[in-house]
């Protein structure tokens, strides 16, 4: 009934409130029911442009429902009670950052907040997990340290205005190194330069995403190398980066020590260096972007990120912290995933043989377990030179498919040479130790050859295949491994990333994976289960079907059939026979050499 509220019309106009005449009634019942409980008498200073009690005053039209008339010559208790209720309301309602001072922290609050962490130690000393007691208390206790210190006087001194960029070039430069050493220290496996690595990998990554975050998304009236602007951003970029360039080599190291044979297998199939790497990379990249992703995916609907509390609490607009917090989240992400690309390429370039193609031997790499002294080298033991003795059955083709000349295997000291021609089968034999698989592995290029012996294929459209590259040389010179195949997925996933190989696109199409499975006894769905749950017999088969289906030119087999029985064995042989193939075979069974090969190489 009092004219201290506009008409409907103004105050829709003012703050979009309630513009039904009827509600007002209602809203002024309410009020005095409020204002009986909780009286608001005094709230308000009587000049509404000024500040009361160290609250700054609202902006005039932000946010209220109703536009209240200034009553500056009217005493309080002259204020009716609808309007007194609407001067409550005009403070309470005030967007965040608006009227409403931020709650502060001080050393009460720091110590209630402490109160949960001490009962988490406690609880775990009383369940004797000492050790995690133990680490609980002093990561708090450095927590607490290294921020009231970063907090109370380093980000002072950076924050300066008009300060020489030295000093967050410095700080910069020694948040790397600190992430560096954080990323690299808790990795299981180590090897020469690694602390190296991460510096440079996180620098790269972090260093220009903050470039370009401070070129086109934070940008101001500051200088470019504002520390009040970069060190914020730049601290929690490299803590990301830390934590994430140390998972991605904890994977790509596992992998790298534990799955040699896997990526030996690739290559032998004629991947490069990428393609036989890809998979680890893939796996350790996505294992350290796994919790990035996760937060991304949940934030907003399942949790509320630190950035955007801290921004909320001290004072700022939840919509301008949202949008601040997903700018930061992207920056994460970028550097993050670009980290840990370089830090996997780095591992990939420390345990290969880039230019050859083929993994460093063990002997060469520093790659090692943390704890594991460093293996010396040994020298090679004073031996009587290796011979090799050539006696062939059968009258040879007179087209030479294969030839080696010289060829020296380094473990063993054998020298051997001999000519392949088309349709022969020779059988390696000799003693245990003797070098027999190294000599498949050398003629594969898996390992290198001592000295300057040469292996040489038959001229292909003109082109020398002896210059070939180790790729395509692999492609046409197919190893098979006697080891059981460790391959996640199945044979059919197997087949399908060995078709897709660059080597292989300017060869022969791929045959039929399937097409000797009823020869060989060998169910067509085992194609499509897991390696692990193929018994050793029907790995056995579906790797050397893998290999057949590349149709290459030669095939070394490495005890192919040590799995199987005499009668699959006898259907692989006459398979082989029937194809026409050259092959190398290592075998222990004399019957199977006398059988199947045209000639016996003798190693002694």
């Amino acid at each position: 009934r009092n004219s201290d509220v506009d008409s409907p019309s103004n105050a829709a106009a003012a703050g979009g409130g309630v513009t039904a005449s009827g509600s007002l009634p209602l809203l002024h019942i309410l009020s005095i029911l409020i204002l009986r409980a909780f009286p608001c008498n005094g709230l308000l200073p009587r000049d509404p442009q000024k500040s009361y009690r160290g609250v700054p005053a609202r902006p005039a039209g932000a946010g209220a429902a109703f536009r209240v008339r200034s009553q500056s010559a009217a005493p309080h208790g002259a204020l009716s009670s609808t309007n007194r209720f609407l001067s409550c309301a005009s403070v309470l309602l005030v967007p965040h950052g608006g009227a409403l001072p931020p709650p502060l922290v001080g050393p009460a609050e720091l110590s209630l907040a402490a109160l949960p962490v001490l009962a988490t130690a406690v609880l775990l000393r009383a369940l004797r997990l000492r050790p995690l007691s133990r680490s609980v208390l002093l990561s708090s206790a450095r927590l607490s340290l290294q921020l009231l210190l970063f907090g109370g006087a380093l980000l002072r001194y950076l924050f300066r205005p008009r300060a020489s960029p030295l000093p967050v070039l410095l700080w910069i430069a020694l948040a790397s190194t600190i992430a560096a050493r954080e990323a690299a220290v808790r990795v299981p496996h180590t090897y020469a330069g690694m602390g190296r690595d991460c510096a440079a990998a996180s620098a790269v990554g972090v260093g220009a995403v903050l470039l370009y975050a401070r070129a086109f998304i934070l940008r101001d009236a500051t200088p470019f190398w504002s520390g009040a602007a970069v060190v914020p951003l730049a601290g929690i970029l490299y803590g990301n980066a830390a934590a994430r360039t140390g998972t991605c080599l904890t994977v790509a190291l596992a992998e790298a020590a534990g799955g040699r044979d896997r990526i030996e297998a690739r290559l032998a199939a004629g991947a490069s260096v990428w393609e036989a790497t890809r998979p680890m990379v893939g796996e350790a990249v996505g294992a350290a972007l796994a919790p990035t992703l996760t937060q991304m995916a949940g934030t907003g609907l399942v949790a509320m990120p630190g950035v955007m509390t801290g921004s909320i609490l001290a004072g700022r607009d939840p919509a301008q912290a949202a949008a601040y917090q997903i700018a930061v989240f992207f920056c994460i992400c970028a550097s993050s995933c670009v980290s840990s690309l370089l830090v996997a390429g780095m591992v990939v370039r420390k345990i290969f043989d880039v230019g050859a193609v083929r993994l460093l031997p063990e002997d060469e790499s520093t790659l090692r377990r943390r704890h594991d002294p460093p293996v010396p080298a040994q020298p090679a033991p004073a031996t009587a030179p290796h011979t090799s003795a050539l006696v062939r059955t059968a009258a040879p083709s007179p087209e030479v498919v294969l030839t080696v000349r010289e060829l020296t295997v380094r473990r063993t000291d054998l020298t051997v040479s001999f000519d392949l021609t088309r349709g022969e089968r020779l059988g390696i034999v000799g003693r245990s130790g003797v070098g027999k698989s190294q000599l498949l592995r050398t003629v594969a290029r898996l390992e290198a050859a001592a000295g300057r012996g040469s292996t040489t294929l038959r001229p292909v459209d003109g082109r020398d295949a002896g210059a070939d590259d180790s790729s395509t040389w692999r492609a046409r010179v197919a190893w098979v491994s006697q080891d059981r195949p460790t391959f996640p997925g199945t044979p059919r996933d197997l087949h399908r990333e060995v078709c897709s190989y660059r080597a292989r696109r300017s060869g022969p199409a791929a045959g039929d994976l399937a097409r000797h499975c009823a020869e060989w006894s060998l169910d067509p769905a085992a194609l499509d289960r897991p390696w692990g749950a193929l018994s050793g017999g029907e790995a056995q088969r579906a790797a050397l079907a893998v290999a057949l289906a590349g149709r290459p030119e030669v095939l070394l087999l490495d005890e192919p059939t040590s799995a199987c029985d005499a009668e699959t064995t006898e259907a692989i042989e006459r398979t082989l026979v029937e194809i026409g193939i050259p092959v190398v075979i290592v075998s222990h069974s004399q019957e199977q050499i006398g059988r199947f090969c045209t000639g016996v190489l003798s190693l002694t």
